[in-house]
């Protein structure tokens, strides 16, 4: 099969950098197939070092079969944050499924452990894959899969 573009995958960082006063932003792509968003990443927490080790880990998971979340962006602050954003990695044999997830303040709660939030929690306890919400809605899905993962996990070597 040819490089068509649902066997694209990429997340990295791009060389424009923002120095704030209060943190470092800096500024990401993530390309799922066809789908591609620009996102920033507060680097008040995590620098883009850390951030990409836990993507990797995660995604090499993904590749061996097991559910995982993708963490976008973490403040230093983390017991203020209104939300974290996350993007949910469903594999199905060769195919992966990802869905874009906000876990609210409320949410937070439940994946508070001795009141400190688990970001491993949050990138593991990945909910059984679903097409619609609890409304009926369907949930927007991209779909890429483990060879595109698997290229991109090699070639960041």
């Amino acid at each position: 099969m040819g490089n068509s573009l649902k066997e694209t995958f990429y997340i990295g960082f791009s060389d424009r950098d923002l120095q704030n006063p209060e943190n470092l932003l800096t500024f990401g792509t993530i390309r799922i197939g066809e789908f591609e968003e620009n996102f920033e990443v507060d680097g008040s927490y995590w620098d883009t070092a850390a951030y990409e080790s836990r993507w990797n880990a995660r995604l090499s998971d993904v590749c061996n079969d097991i559910r995982s979340g993708l963490i976008q962006s973490v403040a230093q602050s983390i017991d203020q944050m209104n939300f974290i954003r996350i993007w949910k990695f469903y594999p199905s044999g060769e195919l992966v499924f990802v869905q874009e997830q906000l876990v609210f303040a409320d949410d937070k709660i439940a994946i508070i452990g001795g009141g400190e939030l688990s970001l491993e929690k949050i990138e593991s306890d990945i909910d059984p894959y679903e097409t619609t919400d609890k409304d009926g809605d369907k949930i927007s899905t991209w779909q890429t899969n483990k060879r595109a993962i698997r290229e991109f996990l090699k070639n960041k070597r």
